[in-house]
């Protein structure tokens, strides 16, 4: 969604096309793409927002230990580096990374700073992040090219962890083979790390869900095929399979409840080989390591998703776009059910009929037990479902009252770009609400993605 030319844009790019998309050096990585911006909040009754970055904003991911508040993302571009002579093929492919940042708050400042440079081979593939013991971490690919797929990207997934202002990097899982199932297609490959999701235990080891797309593409079953892995530090990394050999591990969602169970809430797209396991499930690895599994929504909704354990309630909660209504649902599992069966979840529609909306979903609770959501939305209800338009779209906050919900629109944008989309959300111990979440804006007659960042008042 880069430079996408406005309307009234178009005489001028005629008569300055050339000059205009003619491509700039390549910069230095830690130059590249997203440009620090240091305008100040703009206020509003309850909210304040402002930009940190420009050309930058994928895959936006926020989190706090309660005190800090940390959020990284990609650039929305890659810079050429070079050729990947790694693969030994003539000609070669050229090299082309995703800065990736990672900007903490200070104050009501933030300033972007590049974690990790990796090689990919289309777009990054997802990333999450958390703040442990004032130590934030990103899982993330990483990874060098591999020359038996001719593979020129990151194909590992890898664990960042910055500490006395520098980044470094382990890896936690390198092929197919580590999260072994016994499956000979399962276990072949080495492209593994799409979709991480990252969850910390009481003790504070790290537990990352993954999806396995085994040759990266090369073979005509590595997605319809792929598996979910789950990579759980505990001295040293450990791989077992969670849902293997049809299709799952996208918008991956991992928690810890209080019994430090694991949880994760994933999804499986229509390239699944078995149409009917399509869309929204949620497996919980019991004491045997078994999983328990569950099937919450049975159509496709690849437009995110989230999952929280509600340390109040002592239940899961979790939100999803319905794809067949273009709304919200609120799914909660009562502790005391079976975590099987659809009749121990409550499912409740809390958007607004009146728009799509719901994307890119979000949810936190304060320490007073409050629950909040945050997402996209896209349009009203009588264009058709996920064509966005700029005049309808909006970040949406709701926050729940006892049985009601009170529903907040955090930023609308303006006539010509998109606003609000892939928000991320924290609160913090304090109470404050924070979102970081993409827009597009007007620079030079085109519109550029920007990451901002919105803070609300205490929640009552």
């Amino acid at each position: 969604m880069k430079n996408r030319l406005l309307p009234g844009a178009i005489a001028l790019s005629i008569g300055f096309g050339i000059s205009a998309c003619s491509p700039d050096p390549d910069p230095e990585p830690s130059e590249n793409n997203s440009t620090p911006v240091t305008q100040p909040p703009r206020p509003t009754a309850k909210w304040t927002s402002q930009t940190i970055a420009e050309d930058a904003g994928l895959h936006i991911r926020l989190a706090t230990d309660g005190q800090n508040v940390g959020v990284a993302y990609f650039a929305d571009t890659s810079f050429e580096d070079g050729d990947c002579t790694e693969l030994g093929v003539d000609p070669a492919p050229v090299r082309k990374r995703w800065n990736l940042y990672y900007a903490q708050r200070d104050g009501e400042s933030w300033t972007p700073e590049v974690a990790l440079d990796p090689i990919y081979v289309d777009q990054p593939s997802g990333l999450d992040l958390a703040i442990y013991d004032n130590t934030p971490m990103i899982a993330t690919m990483t990874g060098a090219p591999v020359e038996t797929i001719r593979f020129c990207g990151v194909n590992d997934l890898g664990l960042l962890t910055r500490s006395g202002g520098a980044w470094t990097s382990e890896t936690a899982a390198a092929t197919s083979a580590d999260a072994a199932t016994g499956d000979e297609a399962s276990d072949y490959g080495e492209v593994v790390g799409l979709w991480p999701s990252m969850a910390i235990d009481s003790n504070g080891d790290v537990a990352i869900v993954y999806k396995d797309v085994h040759a990266g593409g090369i073979q005509s079953d590595d997605r319809r095929r792929a598996d979910l892995e789950l990579a759980y530090r505990q001295g040293g990394w450990a791989n077992t399979p969670v849902d293997w050999g049809r299709g799952a591990g996208d918008h991956n969602q991992l928690v810890f409840d209080a019994d430090d169970r694991l949880t994760v809430m994933y999804h499986i797209p229509t390239a699944s080989q078995d149409a009917g396991k399509q869309g929204i499930w949620a497996r919980r690895q019991a004491e045997d390591g078994a999983w328990d599994e569950v099937q919450l929504f049975n159509q496709p909704s690849a437009a995110g998703h989230a999952l929280m354990w509600h340390p109040e309630e002592q239940r899961l909660v979790g939100l999803y776009h319905q794809s067949t209504k273009g709304y919200p649902a609120l799914v909660e599992q009562d502790p005391e059910g079976d975590f099987t069966s659809l009749e121990s979840w409550t499912t409740t529609d809390i958007g607004d009929s009146r728009y799509d909306e719901g994307y890119s979903a979000s949810i936190a609770t304060s320490k007073s037990g409050r629950l909040a959501v945050a997402y996209y939305r896209c349009a009203k209800s009588t264009s058709t479902i996920g064509d966005c338009l700029p005049a309808d779209d909006a970040l949406v906050f709701k926050w729940r009252d006892r049985d009601e919900w009170v529903t907040e629109i955090v930023d609308d944008g303006d006539a010509e770009g998109l606003c609000g989309m892939s928000p991320s959300m924290v609160i913090d111990d304090s109470g404050e609400v924070t979102i970081a979440y993409r827009c597009e804006t007007v620079r030079d007659g085109l519109l550029v993605n920007t990451v901002k960042i919105a803070k609300r008042k205490v929640l009552p």
